[in-house]
């Protein structure tokens, strides 16, 4: 089901489902969110985006204790 949704073919009802495991699954969003970001379609190799995003990820795994 995740590698469905981060295609974009999942059914809303999917979605909805996966949301709700990953709200009650930290570590499992966190890993979710890494895999997504790594793979997401729209990265087009802009460095500066992909640092961004690297931080913010950084930095919610620290707040979180994950890091």
């Amino acid at each position: 089901m995740m590698a469905r949704c981060m295609a974009g073919e999942c059914s809303p009802e999917e979605l909805v489902k996966l949301q709700s495991i990953l709200s009650v699954n930290p570590d499992l969003k966190t890993e979710y969110e890494l895999i997504n970001l790594l793979f997401s379609k729209d990265r087009c190799g802009d460095t500066i985006s992909d640092k961004k995003r690297f931080e913010k990820i950084r930095d919610r795994l620290e707040n979180e204790g994950l890091m």
